[in-house]
């Protein structure tokens, strides 16, 4: 790394602190957190956020060329090692290459956890790919290698957890220490999901879940309940044993939403589809595998019943997530590859 052991890193990310509900608990400050208990020097640069000051309005629209501006004043005082781009959406290329014109030994990378097999997502990671050193995906497989195109250092990043956001060790708790045996943030109850290799309306599949299991309580904000988000999400994450990691596609290699981390991350007992591939990383000792509706439903029956097993599957995929994909080896991973 050019002889220097810890670096100046420049993270530009949303740091979401204004106006939607604040995102807290999110990957921009888990990478964060991990680059500096590293030992790294890291400056924060809130791009949306910042984008919204920079003019009267408070709209990301006019802040755009106000907010690459002072990109660029940022880079000139602190003359960064590395400037990580975590989606960055109001950073324009050009400012890019401006940036390696005024620092030519500059590294630059960017990280994005949005899926891979949206054209929109495609066209954002694309804008600056040829301008990086590296690009680091939630998705691996087939998907990761088309982005790379055979040219550009495309690379896969699990979703990241850290101790001190996914505090919580729902194993230590027995069933009827928890409100509710069974829960799962829904985004929209109308859309549809592949599970288990079948499309479901999401608000059936959760009704079916509900009749599948008439003696235990079931939460499922965004249908049943409010929606959840900040502090309220972690709350309900520590009021569930047992969860479902339910993201757009569920047979994509190796994606997820970051809800995998949050669940296995709290010690949650977590229902993953096979067509994932995650149990080639995990065994089925630490996660509970399914390959369709049926396995599932019967798999959840089961552990309801038989809750010193949740409880030692749950811990076992908590320590192993949290060995291996934790915010400090994520953030090593970045900058080994980007200066690979």
């Amino acid at each position: 790394m050019q002889g220097v052991s810890k670096l100046r890193i420049l993270h530009v990310t949303n740091y979401s602190l204004t106006p939607k509900p604040p995102g807290y608990f999110g990957v921009p400050y888990k990478i964060t957190n991990g680059l500096i208990r590293l030992g790294h020097n890291v400056l924060p640069f809130a791009d949306r956020d910042m984008a919204r000051y920079l003019n009267i309005f408070k709209s990301r629209k006019f802040g755009r060329k106000p907010v690459n501006r002072k990109l660029l004043e940022v880079v000139s005082e602190f003359v960064p090692d590395l400037v990580l781009f975590g989606h960055a959406d109001m950073i324009e290329p050009d400012t890019l290459r401006k940036i390696r014109e005024e620092l030519p030994t500059v590294k630059l990378a960017q990280w994005n956890v949005d899926p891979l097999f949206t054209p929109d997502n495609i066209d954002r990671i694309n804008s600056k790919i040829d301008l990086v050193d590296a690009t680091f995906c939630s998705t691996s497989g087939p998907l990761l290698e088309k982005l790379s195109q055979g040219k550009y250092n495309t690379y896969f990043m699990p979703n990241p957890v850290d101790l001190s956001i996914e505090r919580h060790r729902n194993f230590e708790k027995s069933l009827d220490q928890f409100p509710f045996g069974f829960g799962m943030a829904v985004g929209n109850p109308n859309g549809i999901r592949n599970i288990g290799g079948e499309d479901f309306i999401v608000k059936n599949l959760i009704n079916e879940i509900i009749q599948s299991q008439p003696d235990i309580r079931t939460i499922f904000p965004g249908f049943t309940a409010p929606n959840v988000t900040g502090k309220q999400y972690d709350e309900f994450l520590a009021q569930i044993p047992i969860s479902l990691n339910f993201s757009r596609r569920n047979d994509v290699y190796h994606y997820s939403s970051d809800r995998i981390s949050h669940t296995i991350g709290n010690g949650i007992l977590t229902f993953v589809d096979r067509a994932m591939g995650l149990n080639e990383i995990f065994e089925e000792n630490e996660i509970a595998f399914f390959s369709d509706k049926n396995e599932f439903l019967s798999k959840l029956a089961y552990f309801i019943k038989n809750d010193s097993e949740r409880q030692s599957i749950a811990e076992a995929g908590w320590k192993k997530y949290h060995s291996n994909f934790n915010e400090k080896n994520i953030a090593k991973d970045i900058i080994e590859k980007t200066y690979k």
